[in-house]
């Protein structure tokens, strides 16, 4: 069921960063090198959405705090 909701939120990702840089590329308002550093910009953005994978593992939870 996880991997099903990842392909989702994946899914929904990718829609909105395709639309996001094709409305920075159709602004017109933009000079083109100022573009192509906001489109290079789009292009770091990192997705972070979720949680990592040790929390769903106990052991790796334990291990991830016991120096805690």
């Amino acid at each position: 069921m996880l991997v099903h909701i990842d392909i989702q939120v994946e899914t929904v990702f990718k829609s909105v960063m395709t639309s996001f840089k094709s409305h920075i590329a159709a602004a017109s308002w933009m000079d083109e090198a100022t573009r192509d550093t906001a489109l290079d910009k789009a292009d770091a953005i990192e997705r972070k959405i979720g949680y990592p994978d040790l929390v769903t593992s106990p052991t790796l939870l334990d291990q991830y705090y016991e120096q805690v």
